[in-house]
Protein backbone atom coordinates (compact mmCIF):
# COMPACT_ATOMS: atom_id res chain seq x y z
CA UNK A 1 0.00 0.00 0.00
CA UNK A 2 1.26 3.35 -0.89
CA UNK A 3 1.49 6.11 1.92
CA UNK A 4 0.64 9.06 -0.54
CA UNK A 5 -1.34 9.38 -3.65
CA UNK A 6 -1.07 12.47 -6.17
CA UNK A 7 -3.97 14.26 -6.84
CA UNK A 8 -4.92 17.83 -8.66
CA UNK A 9 -8.43 18.20 -7.69
CA UNK A 10 -7.61 21.87 -10.05
CA UNK A 11 -8.01 19.33 -13.04
CA UNK A 12 -9.97 19.62 -15.25
CA UNK A 13 -9.12 23.25 -15.34
CA UNK A 14 -11.92 25.41 -16.59
CA UNK A 15 -10.48 27.50 -19.21
CA UNK A 16 -7.63 24.58 -20.42
CA UNK A 17 -7.89 22.81 -23.64
CA UNK A 18 -8.78 18.99 -22.43
CA UNK A 19 -5.61 17.61 -24.38
CA UNK A 20 -3.29 19.85 -22.31
CA UNK A 21 -5.02 18.27 -18.96
CA UNK A 22 -4.93 14.72 -20.48
CA UNK A 23 -1.69 13.31 -18.79
CA UNK A 24 -2.81 15.00 -15.00
CA UNK A 25 -6.30 13.33 -15.18
CA UNK A 26 -4.51 9.97 -15.77
CA UNK A 27 -2.35 10.63 -13.49
CA UNK A 28 -5.62 11.57 -11.53
CA UNK A 29 -7.33 8.21 -12.37
CA UNK A 30 -4.70 6.14 -11.71
CA UNK A 31 -4.87 7.51 -8.28
CA UNK A 32 -8.08 7.06 -7.64
CA UNK A 33 -7.78 3.33 -8.69
CA UNK A 34 -4.52 2.52 -6.63
CA UNK A 35 -7.06 4.04 -3.15
CA UNK A 36 -9.54 2.59 -4.34
CA UNK A 37 -7.66 -1.09 -4.51
CA UNK A 38 -5.86 -0.87 -1.05
CA UNK A 39 -9.53 -1.47 0.50
CA UNK A 40 -11.69 -2.60 -2.08
CA UNK A 41 -12.28 -5.23 -5.01
CA UNK A 42 -11.54 -2.66 -7.76
CA UNK A 43 -12.94 -2.20 -11.17
CA UNK A 44 -14.07 -4.73 -13.92
CA UNK A 45 -13.87 -7.67 -11.31
CA UNK A 46 -16.81 -9.46 -9.54
CA UNK A 47 -17.84 -8.08 -6.55
CA UNK A 48 -16.64 -4.58 -7.43
CA UNK A 49 -16.29 -1.86 -5.28
CA UNK A 50 -17.39 -4.12 -2.31
CA UNK A 51 -14.78 -4.26 0.83
CA UNK A 52 -11.95 -6.91 1.06
CA UNK A 53 -10.85 -5.06 4.48
CA UNK A 54 -10.86 -1.83 6.37
CA UNK A 55 -7.53 -0.18 7.18
CA UNK A 56 -7.57 2.39 9.90
CA UNK A 57 -4.23 4.43 9.94
CA UNK A 58 -4.49 6.31 13.38
CA UNK A 59 -6.31 6.22 16.64
CA UNK A 60 -9.35 8.51 16.79
CA UNK A 61 -12.32 8.89 19.61
CA UNK A 62 -14.37 10.74 17.44
CA UNK A 63 -17.47 13.34 18.58
CA UNK A 64 -20.49 11.27 19.65
CA UNK A 65 -22.49 10.87 16.72
CA UNK A 66 -26.37 11.68 16.77
CA UNK A 67 -28.79 9.06 14.58
CA UNK A 68 -28.55 7.56 12.03
CA UNK A 69 -24.85 8.30 11.74
CA UNK A 70 -22.06 5.68 13.75
CA UNK A 71 -18.46 5.23 13.52
CA UNK A 72 -15.94 2.72 13.93
CA UNK A 73 -12.20 3.91 15.17
CA UNK A 74 -9.54 3.11 16.51
CA UNK A 75 -8.15 3.94 20.36
CA UNK A 76 -6.06 2.74 22.86
CA UNK A 77 -7.86 -0.24 24.84
CA UNK A 78 -7.91 -0.13 29.04
CA UNK A 79 -5.13 -2.43 29.34
CA UNK A 80 -2.70 -1.55 26.38
CA UNK A 81 -1.91 1.46 24.52
CA UNK A 82 -2.13 -0.75 21.49
CA UNK A 83 -5.33 0.31 19.01
CA UNK A 84 -8.43 -1.80 20.02
CA UNK A 85 -11.77 -0.84 17.76
CA UNK A 86 -14.77 0.65 19.32
CA UNK A 87 -18.41 1.23 17.63
CA UNK A 88 -20.26 4.00 18.95
CA UNK A 89 -23.38 5.33 18.17
CA UNK A 90 -25.77 7.48 19.60
CA UNK A 91 -26.22 5.44 22.38
CA UNK A 92 -22.90 4.38 23.71
CA UNK A 93 -19.42 3.26 22.96
CA UNK A 94 -19.18 -0.89 21.88
CA UNK A 95 -15.47 -2.37 22.25
CA UNK A 96 -15.37 -4.53 19.21
CA UNK A 97 -12.24 -5.99 19.82
CA UNK A 98 -12.73 -7.07 23.42
CA UNK A 99 -12.13 -10.90 22.70
CA UNK A 100 -8.65 -11.93 22.68
CA UNK A 101 -9.06 -15.78 22.70
CA UNK A 102 -11.31 -18.51 22.86
CA UNK A 103 -10.79 -22.07 22.40
CA UNK A 104 -12.56 -25.40 23.37
CA UNK A 105 -11.29 -28.66 23.99
CA UNK A 106 -12.71 -32.48 25.36
CA UNK A 107 -10.60 -33.32 28.44
CA UNK A 108 -8.79 -36.73 28.68
CA UNK A 109 -7.00 -39.40 30.27
CA UNK A 110 -4.33 -37.93 32.44
CA UNK A 111 -1.87 -39.69 29.99
CA UNK A 112 -3.39 -38.36 26.49
CA UNK A 113 -2.45 -35.07 25.44
CA UNK A 114 -5.55 -33.47 24.63
CA UNK A 115 -6.63 -31.37 21.47
CA UNK A 116 -8.51 -28.86 20.85
CA UNK A 117 -11.62 -28.62 18.16
CA UNK A 118 -9.73 -26.66 15.64
CA UNK A 119 -12.95 -24.62 14.73
CA UNK A 120 -12.93 -23.35 18.23
CA UNK A 121 -9.75 -21.76 18.28
CA UNK A 122 -8.42 -18.89 18.11
CA UNK A 123 -4.81 -17.13 19.78
CA UNK A 124 -4.59 -20.43 21.65
CA UNK A 125 -0.72 -21.51 22.15
CA UNK A 126 -1.73 -25.25 23.00
CA UNK A 127 -2.99 -27.15 25.96
CA UNK A 128 -1.32 -29.22 28.46
CA UNK A 129 -2.54 -31.58 31.03
CA UNK A 130 -1.73 -31.41 34.55
CA UNK A 131 -2.49 -33.19 37.82
CA UNK A 132 -4.93 -31.49 38.66
CA UNK A 133 -6.37 -29.94 35.03
CA UNK A 134 -5.09 -28.32 32.08
CA UNK A 135 -2.85 -25.27 31.44
CA UNK A 136 -3.38 -23.52 28.30
CA UNK A 137 -1.24 -20.60 26.87
CA UNK A 138 -2.22 -17.68 24.63
CA UNK A 139 -0.31 -16.73 21.71
CA UNK A 140 2.25 -14.22 22.65
CA UNK A 141 1.19 -10.41 23.42
CA UNK A 142 -2.90 -11.72 22.87
CA UNK A 143 -3.22 -9.61 27.00
CA UNK A 144 -1.74 -7.26 28.54
CA UNK A 145 -1.14 -8.31 32.46
CA UNK A 146 -3.87 -10.39 34.27
CA UNK A 147 -6.52 -8.04 34.40
CA UNK A 148 -8.71 -9.79 31.74
CA UNK A 149 -12.42 -11.35 31.96
CA UNK A 150 -12.23 -15.24 31.92
CA UNK A 151 -15.40 -17.44 31.40
CA UNK A 152 -14.97 -21.10 31.41
CA UNK A 153 -18.00 -23.49 30.60
CA UNK A 154 -17.88 -27.12 31.00
CA UNK A 155 -20.39 -29.61 28.95
CA UNK A 156 -19.71 -31.96 32.60
CA UNK A 157 -22.26 -30.34 35.91
CA UNK A 158 -20.66 -32.45 37.71
CA UNK A 159 -17.11 -31.16 37.05
CA UNK A 160 -18.04 -27.65 36.88
CA UNK A 161 -14.54 -25.33 36.19
CA UNK A 162 -12.21 -23.72 38.79
CA UNK A 163 -9.52 -21.30 36.74
CA UNK A 164 -7.47 -18.63 37.19
CA UNK A 165 -5.83 -16.68 34.44
CA UNK A 166 -2.19 -15.16 35.35
CA UNK A 167 0.42 -14.07 32.83
CA UNK A 168 -1.09 -15.55 29.58
CA UNK A 169 -1.92 -18.75 30.71
CA UNK A 170 -5.47 -20.27 31.80
CA UNK A 171 -5.48 -22.40 34.53
CA UNK A 172 -8.38 -25.31 34.75
CA UNK A 173 -8.16 -27.09 37.93
CA UNK A 174 -10.51 -29.74 39.39
CA UNK A 175 -9.91 -31.91 42.70
CA UNK A 176 -12.37 -34.31 41.46
CA UNK A 177 -11.19 -35.05 38.16
CA UNK A 178 -12.79 -33.99 34.76
CA UNK A 179 -13.59 -37.59 32.63
CA UNK A 180 -14.70 -37.02 29.36
CA UNK A 181 -16.18 -32.93 29.37
CA UNK A 182 -15.77 -30.14 26.99
CA UNK A 183 -14.74 -27.40 28.08
CA UNK A 184 -15.08 -24.05 26.70
CA UNK A 185 -13.17 -20.44 27.06
CA UNK A 186 -13.43 -17.14 25.97
CA UNK A 187 -10.84 -14.42 27.34
CA UNK A 188 -12.22 -10.52 27.03
CA UNK A 189 -10.41 -7.26 27.45
CA UNK A 190 -10.41 -4.19 26.19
Amino acid sequence: MSSMFTFNDGIPAANNNPSADQPIMLQNNVATLGILAVDHVTFNLPLGGTHKQVTITSKNTPAAPTDPISVLYTANGTASTVAQAFFVNQNATFPVSSICAFGSFVSTAPAVVPTFLTQFNINVAGVARTGTGYTIPLVTNTTTGSGVCAIVTSTSPAFPPVYSFSAGVLTINSAAGFGSTTFNFIILQI
